[in-house]
């Protein structure tokens, strides 16, 4: 059960980072986290 856990956890974690790393590639993610953007 535990082991169960913890693989669904890191398809979470993979998911996440899939998306994170599509947006770097893209350019977006650091145009977004740029808090002097006036966008927000």
């Amino acid at each position: 059960m535990e082991n169960d856990n913890t693989i669904r956890r890191m398809k979470t974690i993979e998911g996440h980072l899939r998306g994170v790393i599509r947006m770097v590639e893209e350019d977006a993610y650091l145009h977004r986290c740029d808090p002097t953007d006036t966008g927000y």
